[in-house]
């Protein structure tokens, strides 16, 4: 809970911005926090106000792997959309000698980052390419939230 409070915090301080969702567990029986990057957020503001609360939706894009969609949407996708998951993950390590293990500045330890975020993984989101030595196998997945109306039309 307190790393979520602190990118919680440092989004806001950085960016002026903070985004987080309450889902129920999946036991039903508490409530998960997920922090979400402002990078990755997008708010359809309301032209009628100038606050966020009273936005009609928000669009939350995750950069997930093959395993990751399979694991959190694999009983809702039909087995042709699992078929075309599969064949845009294809061959992603295959034929590479190079792994991706950690980034470092010469031989003395030290992070490639730095600042209030030192020592995080760099790591770059992005479609698979067959134009580097390495592959990004990660896929956006964009998560929509509307704003439910009663039967009044009252949010």
């Amino acid at each position: 809970m307190k790393t979520k409070l602190r990118t919680i915090l440092l989004d806001l301080l950085v960016s002026g911005w903070a985004f987080f969702q309450a889902k129920p567990s999946e036991g039903n029986n508490n409530v998960r926090i997920e922090v979400h990057s402002p990078l990755n957020t997008f708010i359809d503001r309301n032209p009628n106000s100038p606050y966020v609360k009273d936005s009609y939706r928000a669009v939350i894009r995750r950069w997930m792997t093959e395993q990751q969609i399979l694991n959190q949407f694999g009983k809702k996708l039909t087995s042709q959309e699992r078929a075309d998951l599969k064949e845009t993950c294809k061959n992603t390590f295959e034929n590479t000698g190079a792994w991706y293990i950690r980034g470092y500045y010469d031989n003395n330890g030290y992070p490639l980052t730095d600042g209030l975020r030192a020592g995080e993984e760099p790591t770059v989101p992005g479609y698979p390419d067959s134009n580097r030595w390495y592959r990004n196998n990660l896929i956006p997945v964009y998560e929509i939230e509307w704003t439910e109306t009663d039967k009044n039309f009252v949010m």
